[in-house]
């Protein structure tokens, strides 16, 4: 694993995980099953941890109840993050791609019954993490790496994942503007623009706007994060909702 890899890891956990990985409110979910003492394993990418779940439709949310998708129209950003996060989770699975000028990355993930994520792309392709509730593995040279195994770089990702995973970060991210504003829906979707800049994860974001679909399960996701004299442009594609995702055995 090179610095390479582990900058497109950060950047795909910091502004593509924290709006992915929505698992159950349920702080005291067991965790799942330990690994081998060694923490590695041999790589299994083509057959899923267990059955892909069937394919089920979205069902609109009562907390998505009082937000509004008319012309004019100001959502409180944490109402809004609450609604996003219940229709995530309800829908069961999905898919989001991550793409920032210089790379793209694709997050596939699932709620049922628990929470896992496979992300996958980077700068060279290579990048490879599983994330559940309570472990991670990392993709190195091969094979799947577990995190608190003694490789301090694995754990660092890990770690950093971990972080931005909480099925709250969504309401974090959405509620830290204060207030949303749209012009409406066109098309059955519906844009919030946030109304100010708000400092999310160290970066100061701007430009932010959050599309939903008309039972509010994501569409697109565009934001400017600066940092140091530096930004960067990221946009987040939601696709695949209540689809069958595919996410490797590490174990």
């Amino acid at each position: 694993m090179n610095a390479k890899t582990i900058t497109a890891f950060a950047l795909t956990a910091t502004l593509a995980t924290s709006l992915a990985a929505c698992s159950s409110d349920d702080p005291a979910a067991p965790a799942p099953a330990t690994s081998s003492s060694s923490g590695t394993a041999p790589a299994k990418t083509s057959e899923p941890a267990e059955p892909a779940p069937t394919e089920t439709s979205a069902q609109t949310p009562d907390s998505c109840a009082d937000i509004s998708t008319a012309p004019g129209a100001d959502v409180a950003g944490k109402a809004l993050g609450t609604c996003v996060v219940d229709a995530m989770t309800a829908a069961g699975t999905g898919q989001m791609v991550v793409e920032d000028g210089t790379s793209t990355s694709t997050v596939v993930f699932r709620f049922d019954p628990k929470y896992s994520a496979y992300v996958t792309g980077g700068v060279d392709g290579g990048l490879g993490l599983i994330l559940e509730e309570k472990t991670g593995w990392f993709l190195q040279d091969g094979t799947w790496v577990q995190e608190r195994s003694g490789d301090q770089l694995v754990d660092a990702a890990i770690g950093l994942a971990r972080v931005f995973s909480d099925p709250l970060m969504i309401k974090t991210y959405l509620g830290t503007c204060d207030t949303w504003s749209t012009k409406g829906s066109d098309g059955g979707q519906t844009r919030y623009d946030c109304t100010d800049t708000f400092t999310f994860a160290g970066s100061s974001m701007s430009d932010v706007w959050f599309t939903v679909d008309e039972d509010f399960l994501g569409v697109e996701s565009v934001a400017t994060a600066s940092m140091a004299g530096m930004s960067a442009t990221t946009t987040q594609t939601f696709s695949r909702w209540g689809e069958p995702v595919e996410i490797p055995d590490p174990r």
